[in-house]
Order: structure tokens, then sequence, then C-alpha cells
């Protein structure tokens, strides 16, 4: 599946939090040895000449609207926009987590590129069909109007998790995506925010699919009929998924809690 929060302007806890996610190995939350910071990923970052490890300096510029490269400004007046990045997690199936948690390496290390090959995917058609600005034209006759300006992909850094916080297994990754699209010809804009989300389903699918492609090609696995666009490993006891998910066994106990004192004031 796939989920999008946004990095707020000024919300240093945000910005601390994904630092401390770059500053860390990918294997999960809790590894207290740091390990590869996260990538660089997006056809204007290769575009910018960005690629590799990222660095937390780089990572600060991009959040401040400026070349992570050079500190020039990105444009689009950056440093006026209370969103200044989009943090995409795009998260394997409850059943894809655990059998990557009990495989051997070889298979472990199989599961992991199926997931960076289908994230890649996913953020190939978001660059393609989400990724747009609105910028306001002036016509030949005095008059304005705003129009969907068509980015040239996006600036951003890739970075993986294999737990939750509540130590769950749950392969996910993180790519946060500075809120500026830059078209081949016109200034910079902001991103136009519903676009993204309403094409945010569909990259999850594409996600998924490619996934369950991936898997099925590399390991010969079969997933149930997906409903929509999800789907587990054929045959994977429901028992062991809903065991491997306290933050949701969390949520449905924290929301009964809040019915039953609701119940109690009326």
């Amino acid at each position: 599946m796939l989920s999008i929060g946004t990095v707020s302007a000024g919300n240093q806890a945000q910005r601390e939090y994904h630092e401390r996610q770059l500053a860390q190995s990918r294997d999960d939350y809790y590894r207290e040895t740091e390990g590869p910071a996260g990538v660089w990923v997006g056809a204007q970052a290769e575009a910018l000449g960005l690629s590799g490890e990222v660095d937390i300096e780089g990572f600060r510029r991009m959040l401040d609207g400026q070349d992570p490269a050079t500190g020039e400004g990105l444009g689009g007046r950056m440093d006026r926009r209370k969103t200044v990045a989009f943090d995409l997690a795009f998260s394997a199936p409850k059943s894809v987590s655990l059998l990557r948690m009990a495989a051997d390496e070889e298979t472990a290390k199989t599961i992991d590129r199926a997931h960076e090959r289908a994230v890649l995917a996913a953020l190939s058609y978001i660059e393609q069909e989400g990724w747009k600005g609105r910028a306001r034209v002036t016509h030949d006759d005095g008059t304005r109007e705003r129009i969907t300006v068509q980015g040239n992909g996006a600036i951003g850094v890739l970075y993986r998790h294999e737990t939750t916080r509540n130590a769950d297994p749950q392969l996910h990754s993180h790519a946060v995506l500075a809120n500026v699209v830059r078209p081949d010809k016109g200034d910079a804009q902001a991103i136009n925010s519903p676009v993204l989300y309403q094409q945010a389903k569909t990259a999850g699918s594409v996600y998924q699919a490619v996934l369950r492609g991936e898997l099925g090609r590399e390991l010969g696995i079969q997933f149930d009929t997906p409903v929509n666009g999800l789907a587990d490993i054929k045959g994977f006891a429901r028992g062991l998924i809903e065991t491997f998910s306290t933050r949701r066994a969390e949520i449905l106990e924290g929301l009964a809690r809040r019915s039953e004192e609701h119940t109690s004031e009326l």
C-alpha cells in the first residue's frame, strides 16, 4: 500500500525524525549502530547530478528549498510554503514481511530487491502522472488562468525499514520528495497536491503488482486474488499475520475504548 504524509515548514520534530531515519541502518527502527543513509531518487535529482547516498546536510538543504549539492534555490518560492515535502510510504503485505523475517539471507535479499524495484516503478508512475503543478499564465488578450504544469521529475530521498515502531515485521520504504515541480519551461511551482493524492491509489497498486510479479518470477511465490490492489501470499496463515500486527491491535483497542467513553457520557 501507499500512504502519503507531509513535512511542514518549521516543524523541527518532523525534520529530525527523517534525519534520524536517514542516519540509521535500513534494517529497522531500533538498530543502535549507524548504517548506510538513504539514496537520492527522482529524475530532477538525477538532472542535478545527485546520486548515491544522501548526506544529512544535503537533505536539510532540500527541505529548505535549495539544491542539495550547491545550496542554490530550487525556485518556486519554497520559503513561503507550509508543506516543504511529501512523505510517500510504500509498505509490503504483512505476509511478505513475515516471510522476509523467517527467510535465509539470500531469500531476504531477493525480497529486498523485489521491494526496491516495485517502489521505483511506483515512483516512476508518480513522476509521470502525479507530479504536476499549477501555474498562472497571461494570454495575449490579457486574460489570466491557472493551468496544470507537468513537472520534469521529482527530487527526493529514499530509505527503507523492516519493522514498525513496535518492532512488528513490516518491510517498507519512505520516499521524501521536495514540494517543487520544475517544468521544462517556465518557473518552478508547488505541487498540485490534489492530483498527487488522486494518483496515490493507482501508484500503490503499481507497487503491489510489481512486487507480486517480481516475487513470483524470482521465488515462485503465488498470491491470493488482489482486493483493492492488495493481496497476501497464498496459503499464508491469517492468524500469524494478526499476531504480528500489534499496532493494528492497539488502534482497534483505542477505538473501542473511546467508543465506550463516548457511550458513558450520553
